[in-house]
């Protein structure tokens, strides 16, 4: 619901995307990498779900499904914002949400 609510004000937010450059340097292009490859680290988190599975030897198949879901709802909702909010975009995300959302 959460993901669902963010997209909806995103999109209804957005203004002309060929308004928006696609990036203004080289340096801030590295910097988002960066971002994304620290956003969806997991070791934090797969640690205690492997320690939690009845088969803890499935650990690469669970990774390997649910990381594909994780790096597009990111990649969505990253770009969405973008698009609706540009370089004002906050963190956390829902500063830009109306209050009575």
């Amino acid at each position: 619901m959460c993901v669902l609510t963010t997209m909806y004000y995103s999109i209804s937010m957005a203004s002309n995307l060929s308004d928006r450059p696609a990036w203004k340097s080289i340096h801030g292009l590295f910097r988002m990498i960066g971002v994304c490859i620290y956003s969806v680290k997991g070791i934090g988190v797969i640690l205690p779900i492997e320690n939690h599975m009845r088969r803890p030897q499935y650990i690469s198949t669970v990774v390997q499904c649910g990381m594909p879901i994780v790096v597009i709802l990111v990649t969505v909702i990253g770009f969405f914002g973008y698009w609706a909010w540009g370089e004002e975009c906050r963190s956390p995300f829902t500063t830009h949400m109306p209050s009575y959302t």
